[in-house]
């Protein structure tokens, strides 16, 4: 078929009769040729017999655009009632056979072997060269040998201050625990277990529960709080020492009673203390010390001993 430049030359009648069909042949057949036409306008179409396909010229010019295949329904396109039965969407497809991808394709979005190899961790065995950071209070869990059931560590809600606990370079020995230096740094240490017989090496304190200056009346010594006691007497009255409050039997201590610097005061007990010969009275020395030994038999028996007036 014919390819024209699309440009009518002055010339007699019968030859530009014969040139204006050229033109309108090879407009109405899209150029059709087995070869380019040499002569070539932007947008311009062209029949290309030998590849089957119509092409269209590009903006600049300078090269050929595939449009489809000549002498197929729709150019061999699809329509939007054939993409919509047969083929997947882009967005969310949903597949009901076999999807094949060919060997080293590229898919956007998603990981190549190369890629995966040097990039990304792999989910069996991962080795990572940086830090590794679970955000949002999320767990590092440890799964059970079928995984039905896991253990695991978790940040707690707020964090003022960034921490870096440095594990120890060895295990410890048996019944050690692990132990700070308060910089994060951590070591194996020996502690003395509630359940086995100790020996001990160096002096073990109990903090003294101060309770100040007490009004006449009765006070509850708490026995959860500390094994040791002191306490002042108000100028006057009597202090009751009242049955203490979470006792059991095994603890024991003192309670150190300073009397009154100007007026003194006396001391009862509850029927819980029990005394050699008696409840025993305090010295009434002003500012003189008095201390009780004690020791708890039961949830309703203390054996006890006063000492009076230690100071002088």
């Amino acid at each position: 078929m014919p390819i024209h430049d699309y440009v009518i030359d002055n010339q007699t009648g019968a030859a530009f009769r014969a040139d204006l069909n050229n033109a309108l042949a090879a407009t109405v057949t899209l150029n059709s040729s087995a070869t380019a036409p040499t002569t070539t306008y932007a947008y311009m179409l062209w029949s290309d017999t030998t590849a089957g396909e119509l092409k269209q010229r590009n903006s600049a010019n300078n090269g050929w655009v595939s449009i489809g295949t000549l002498g197929s329904a729709n150019l061999g396109l699809l329509t939007s009632a054939t993409a919509a039965s047969t083929y997947a969407p882009i967005n969310n497809p949903t597949f009901t056979g076999t999807v094949t991808i060919p060997a080293n394709a590229v898919i956007s979005g998603y990981l190549t072997s190369s890629t995966a190899a040097s990039t990304y961790a792999p989910l069996a065995s991962p080795t990572f060269t940086g830090d590794v950071m679970i955000n949002g209070q999320g767990d590092l869990r440890f799964a059970d040998s079928d995984s039905s059931n896991w253990v695991a560590f978790q940040a707690p809600a707020t964090i003022t201050t960034n921490v870096t606990w440095t594990l120890p370079s060895a295990d410890g020995t048996s019944g050690q625990a692990l132990n700070t230096d308060g910089s994060g740094v951590l070591s194996w240490a020996s502690y003395a277990a509630l359940a086995t017989a100790q020996t001990f090496t160096a002096a073990q304190r109990g903090t003294i529960s101060a309770l100040g200056a007490l009004s006449a009346g009765t006070t509850t010594l708490d026995f959860a709080t500390a094994n040791n006691f002191s306490l002042s007497l108000p100028a006057g009255g009597t202090v009751t020492l009242a049955t203490p409050s979470n006792i059991t039997a095994g603890q024991s201590g003192c309670v150190v009673i300073t009397q009154n610097g100007t007026t003194a005061a006396t001391v009862a007990y509850s029927t819980a203390w029990k005394w050699q010969g008696g409840a025993p009275s305090v010295s009434t020395t002003l500012s003189s010390v008095n201390v009780i030994a004690y020791f708890v038999e039961s949830a309703s028996r203390i054996t006890a001993q006063l000492l009076t007036n230690t100071v002088n």
